[in-house]
């Protein structure tokens, strides 16, 4: 974990001295394994010790970073999450966490509206595809998540990472986010590391098939899909 942070700096870095803004790697254990994983986990259970995390915050407020985002591996198995994420809005951080969701519950709503926390959530699919994807997972899940953080006023974004298996499900995740009262969605490019090197015959999209997409939607998001959600990639 402390490699992965290390990285997660550097990667971070913005164009002064230090990072406007960096990431802290809480966790590798996850309860899924998505078949683009690039961290590979899924089967690990090592957590950042507290007296670790405390000593990141230290030196990243040092540093002047404002922006701080939570990840894994899934972050809700942290241990004492509401312990963590006060201690980051004692340093002063906007807090950004990324999820995928699945273990949202009411009380994990209320420590991110009480600390005004930021969340993204993974979905790379509806229904069938999602589930192809994220091993282990049932769309259930985070629907039943999104639904608590939408119900909470809790402010969120989704992300959606195309690939060969889940491409037709593109506008669907679009209009389901619309639907939920997401800010915005993150289409990232597939990244060849960890799971996804190991699937990457299953998963790899031609690259003229994946520009037609993205083009098309960016057509759509001048044509007025804009006035209804943010896209980024």
């Amino acid at each position: 974990i402390s490699e992965i942070n290390e990285v997660l700096t550097v990667e971070n870095k913005y164009e002064n001295e230090y990072p406007l803004s960096s990431t802290i790697f809480l966790t590798d254990a996850c309860n899924y394994k998505c078949l683009h994983c690039f961290y590979s986990c899924g089967n690990k259970v090592n957590f950042m010790e507290e007296e670790t995390l405390i000593k990141c915050l230290n030196d990243l407020k040092q540093k002047n970073v404002r922006y701080l985002t939570l990840t894994g591996g899934e972050p809700l198995l942290f241990g004492n999450l509401e312990w963590c994420i006060k201690e980051c809005k004692k340093y002063g951080f906007e807090i950004f966490l990324l999820t995928n969701g699945s273990l949202i519950n009411d009380e994990i709503v209320r420590i991110l509206k009480e600390n005004n926390v930021y969340v993204q959530v993974s979905l790379d699919g509806i229904n069938e595809s999602y589930e192809k994807i994220r091993i282990g997972s049932k769309f259930e899940w985070v629907n039943n998540g999104l639904t608590l953080l939408k119900k909470g006023e809790v402010l969120f974004d989704i992300s959606f990472t195309p690939n060969s298996v889940n491409l037709n499900s593109i506008e669907d995740v679009i209009e389901y986010a619309i639907s939920m009262g997401a800010k915005s969605i993150h289409i990232p490019i597939l990244e060849e590391y960890g799971n996804a090197r190991e699937n990457i015959q299953k998963l790899q999209l031609d690259t003229k098939v994946l520009l037609d997409v993205l083009i098309n939607l960016i057509d759509r998001y001048y044509d007025g899909l804009r006035n209804k959600i943010k896209i980024s990639f």
